[in-house]
């Protein structure tokens, strides 16, 4: 079974409660409740990451076959690509230097308002933001140059920054 590294250091600082696997006093996320007024916990994966942009007739490149983080996405203009940052070969097109903050899931897949109660603290602090999600959670990307400032805002806004 996969744990995230966000559940084992929200396990080891006492943040998660036992019973719900969620943040004490907080509603179990894996049940479809709004999250408008919950609080959040989120690690900061201590990979630099970046966002490329192949072409669109381009398969998956190979240098992703040993990433342990990546995400595809392919429309008729590109394929886009988010993985570690050290594993993109230079001569690809792509925009470095981006942190990810990994929710702390797993998440329901019908949940209302999670990326909105994390990008709203984020547009109001004027932090630009890339999204990714996968079947389990939602990771946000950041530039590392306003990590710091994401951090703030999401604290501000009563959310758990681990990492």
């Amino acid at each position: 079974m996969y744990v995230s590294v966000a559940t084992r250091l929200a396990k080891k600082y006492l943040l998660a409660d036992p019973q719900t696997d969620g943040l004490a006093n907080e509603p179990d996320l894996r049940k479809g409740a709004p999250v408008s007024e919950a609080r959040m916990a989120l690690t900061v994966l201590p990979e630099a990451m970046a966002i490329c942009r192949l072409g669109p007739d381009e398969p998956a490149p190979d240098w992703l076959a040993h990433n342990v983080f990546y995400c595809l996405t392919h429309t008729a203009e590109s394929l886009t690509v988010v993985t570690l940052e050290d594993s993109v070969p230079e001569q690809v097109e792509c925009d470095r230097g981006w942190r990810c903050l990994e929710v702390r899931g797993p998440l329901a897949l019908d949940l209302t308002g999670v990326l909105a109660t994390l990008t709203a603290p984020l547009a109001r602090a004027g932090v630009p933001v890339f999204v990714v999600s996968s079947y389990e959670t939602d990771f946000l990307l950041v530039k590392e140059s306003v990590l710091t400032q994401a951090r703030r805002a999401l604290e501000q806004a009563g959310h758990v920054i681990l990492g």
